[in-house]
C-alpha cells in the first residue's frame, strides 16, 4: 500500500479522513477528486467539535461534512465511534466480554450512541461536549452521567 501525498493527479482506492489540523483548500479539492472519482470515502469520525481548554474546537466532522458537500455524498464508511465494528474489534482484541466494558465517552451522538448499539454500558463525562442540561428527552441513555473522570475514581472506590 502507498499513500499519496497530494498531486491532484494522484489515483488513490481510499480518501480516510479524520482530524487534521493544517486541513486547507488544497487538499479539500484532492479528497473531492478523488471520491468523484469513485474513492472509498472512509471517516475516522464524525464528532464536529472536539474539546479543549480555551472551548471547542473544530473536530474531524467538520472537515468530513466540507468534504462530502463538495464530493456530493457523505462516508462509505466511518471506521470510529459510533460504528459498532470498531467496539467489537477491541472487545475481541483485549477478550473482554461486553459485561466487564464501561464505555467512556463526553458525546451522546457518537461515544454513548456506539455503546448503546452493543449493549454496552457507558459513562457520559460532562467535562466536554455534553452539558447536563442537553439530557432531557435526547437518546441514547448512558448509564451513568459523571461531572468528572474523578467521580468515576471516587464511585469505584466507594463500592470496593
Amino acid at each position: 500500500m502507498q499513500i499519496a501525498r497530494g498531486g491532484a493527479g494522484d489515483c488513490v482506492d481510499y480518501v480516510v479522513v479524520g482530524l487534521d489540523r493544517s486541513f486547507d483548500y488544497r487538499k479539500m479539492a484532492i479528497a473531492m477528486s478523488c471520491i468523484r472519482r469513485g474513492a472509498l470515502f472512509v471517516a475516522t469520525n464524525t464528532d464536529a467539535t472536539v474539546p479543549s481548554e480555551g472551548g471547542e474546537l473544530p473536530g474531524a466532522g467538520s472537515i468530513v461534512s466540507a468534504i462530502a458537500a463538495c464530493a456530493g455524498r457523505g462516508p462509505d464508511l466511518v471506521v470510529g465511534k459510533p460504528n459498532p465494528r470498531s467496539f467489537e474489534i477491541a472487545l475481541e482484541k483485549l477478550r473482554l466480554e461486553k459485561r466487564e466494558v464501561l464505555v467512556i465517552g463526553d458525546r451522546l451522538e457518537t461515544d454513548i450512541a456506539g455503546a448503546a448499539e452493543l449493549g454496552l454500558d457507558s459513562a457520559l463525562v460532562l467535562t466536554g461536549i455534553t452539558r447536563e442540561d442537553e439530557l432531557a428527552g435526547k437518546r441514547p441513555k448512558p448509564t451513568y452521567v459523571l461531572g468528572s473522570l474523578a467521580d468515576l475514581l471516587e464511585r469505584r472506590s466507594r463500592s470496593q
